[in-house]
């Protein structure tokens, strides 16, 4: 298996386990030098199965140094056996040290600029690399958070908060959201700004366009750690020029018990968007405005 896998295509789509493959090898890593010292020389043959593809492959679409190099800027100091993989329906993810790498199939999408997003480090799309449907890879590299005891409530509070600010975060689940363990800002161990002799950050700013956020002229605001965000960038719309606000008010007024499905079909008309599953979130916001508009509901 080992060697199919380095010299083969064995590992071509997602769905061959790879994940469980890798967290086994380092799992082991931990406990045996021998096989710490392996993938240490032999990087490649984990890059093969973290993206699905041979070593062959990788080498033909020249791409191969450029996934070792993220690995080793990942890894720092640490070895094999504190990295962990882990599968989803769509993409496979690599948590190494305090970075997430992930790679999945689909297409990379322009997003409107929020402070609840997570910065990436890295999110952009490998033309050469394709799944056996065509689609091609996207290749994402984020800070570490902390996804534990994340609620509703809290994706709630991140949904409610976008949308204050004219931002439609149309795909709202709590295992979408995670807890800043740093400030919302990319960290590297070669990027420092020294002041006066003295390494005041190690913080490393990226360009909006290089990961596909388009900014609008937004004054950035960086979140602190501690604070909510949203981890899977995806399916995200700026409609401040619609004033949802004003739209929900207006219709309350003339409507109290007005269809939750009207501003959705609103939405979906002007932004050409489909409609993803934010149903819920929207009808516990028009209710909040409702109370706190004085709305009662319409007599029967």
């Amino acid at each position: 298996t080992l060697t199919s896998s380095v010299d083969g295509t064995c590992y071509d789509r997602m769905e061959d386990h790879c994940a469980d493959i890798i967290t086994g090898l380092c799992m082991s890593a931990q406990k045996c030098d021998i096989i710490n010292d392996y993938l240490t020389k032999n990087k490649e043959f984990i890059i093969s199965m973290f993206t699905g593809k041979s070593i062959e492959i990788l080498k033909e679409a020249k791409i191969l140094d450029f996934f070792i190099k993220a690995l080793d800027d990942a890894m720092e100091d640490v070895n094999f056996g504190s990295i962990r993989a882990y599968s989803g329906a769509t993409s496979t993810t690599l948590i190494v040290n305090d970075k997430v790498l992930k790679v999945g199939y689909k297409d990379v999408i322009d997003i409107p600029y929020d402070k609840r997003n997570l910065q990436p480090l890295i999110r952009t799309e490998i033309t050469d690399l394709q799944n056996h449907r065509g689609q091609d890879m996207l290749f994402e590299v984020y800070e570490r958070v902390d996804t534990e005891n994340i609620t509703d409530d809290d994706a709630y509070f991140v949904f409610k908060d976008m949308l204050k600010r004219g931002k439609l975060w149309a795909d709202p689940r709590y295992n979408n959201v995670g807890r800043l363990l740093k400030d919302n800002i990319p960290y590297t161990k070669g990027a420092v700004i020294v002041k006066d002799g003295k390494v005041i950050s190690d913080r490393y700013y990226v360009d909006d366009a290089a990961v596909h956020i388009i900014s609008n002229g937004e004054e950035k605001e960086i979140l602190k750690a501690g604070e909510l965000v949203v981890i899977d960038l995806e399916y995200e719309f700026d409609i401040r020029e619609f004033n949802i606000d004003g739209y929900i008010e207006e219709n309350l007024r003339n409507n109290p018990d007005f269809n939750i499905g009207k501003i959705i079909e609103a939405l979906d008309k002007k932004y050409d968007m489909q409609i993803y599953d934010y149903t819920s979130y929207m009808k516990r916001y028009v209710e909040e405005m409702k109370e706190e508009l004085g709305i009662k509901k319409a007599s029967k």
